[in-house]
């Protein structure tokens, strides 16, 4: 019952080598050994222009080569793999795959993606659930072709995750982001401790942002990505030479947005200062702010100690 299997393809997308024992006499399908990929062009198998050409190693264990069958143990060694036409190279993972859940560890040691993942992300789940530590030494997002390609930005944290949900409208639970560095151009911009707590109760959400010094809270029934067009829309009709409308059609199933936020900034932040360098916004403001687009409500309170353009008081 048992058979071993010692081949290598070899493709105009890659090279595959196995050296593999399987047991085919039980339902699904077993196996235990080593896999290795040459030059492998994973962007083209899964059409993702992103992902390009893999080279690496992992030995698995288990059984199941369809998604609701898979239950395999693995240890794996990627030399360098392609994302975005740039090679990131050392990267080790190990772990288990049971149908759609992963629990492992990942480890990236590339100088422009320098990672450590800890936890699970399980997808059998009803509401996917990611729950994980990642401690991230430092990312490039500039040579990584991912933001501001000449401006060498990069970042480092320490994340983590307690968060159930489909999509990202239906998530909630709670991310701890810790030891932040934004840096742009050979400035670091540190940022306090950071945690985002949400909750979901049938259509309404609960939003606590804490960042140091600023606090903010957002409750309500809207989609994150219909909530700013909507702010838009309601302060183009106060202000039409200054907030352009915005022309986006809605869909058919479009539903108001109905959203109260509350903004308390009572320190400094430097970073908001590289964003938004034309204006000086010092600390102790406070701003709240409502909405019902069903009604054409807005409502805005703000008390600023200091707003005023740059080189002007």
């Amino acid at each position: 019952d048992n058979f071993y299997a010692d081949a290598t393809l070899q493709s105009n997308i890659g090279d595959v080598t196995a050296h593999m024992m399987f047991n085919n006499h039980k339902k699904p399908l077993m196996y235990d050994g080593e896999a290795k990929l040459n030059q492998f062009d994973l962007g083209k198998i899964l059409a993702n222009n992103t992902l390009g050409k893999v080279t690496g190693t992992a030995a698995l264990k288990g059984k199941g080569v369809k998604i609701n069958e898979i239950n395999t143990t693995f240890n794996a060694q990627i030399q360098n793999v392609e994302f975005n036409g740039v090679n990131i190279s050392e990267i080790y993972a190990n772990g288990i795959l049971a149908e759609q859940a992963f629990n492992g560890s990942i480890t990236c040691l590339d100088s422009n993606f320098d990672i450590e993942f800890n936890g699970d992300i399980d997808f059998n789940k009803e509401l996917p659930l990611y729950n994980f530590e990642t401690d991230i030494h430092h990312i490039n997002l500039s040579n990584l072709k991912l933001y501001q390609v000449d401006s060498n930005v990069s970042i480092s944290a320490k994340v983590k995750a307690d968060v159930q949900g489909k999509t990202l409208d239906e998530m909630f639970g709670e991310v701890i982001l810790d030891d932040i560095v934004y840096s742009q151009g050979g400035v670091d911009y540190p940022i306090k401790k950071t945690t985002l707590h949400v909750e979901q109760e049938a259509d309404n959400k609960h939003i606590l942002l804490n960042a140091g010094g600023l606090t903010v809270t957002a409750e309500g029934s809207f989609q994150y990505k219909n909530i700013v067009p909507a702010f838009q829309n309601q302060l183009h009709q106060y202000l039409p030479s200054l907030i352009p409308a915005n022309a986006a059609e809605k869909p058919e199933d479009y539903v108001y947005q109905v959203a109260s936020l509350n903004v308390d900034l009572q320190e400094e932040i430097p970073l908001l200062k590289l964003f938004v360098p034309n204006y000086i916004l010092e600390n102790k403001t406070k701003l709240n702010a409502y909405l019902d687009e069903s009604k054409n409500e807005l409502m805005i309170e703000a008390s600023i100690d200091t707003l005023a353009l740059k080189n002007q008081m």
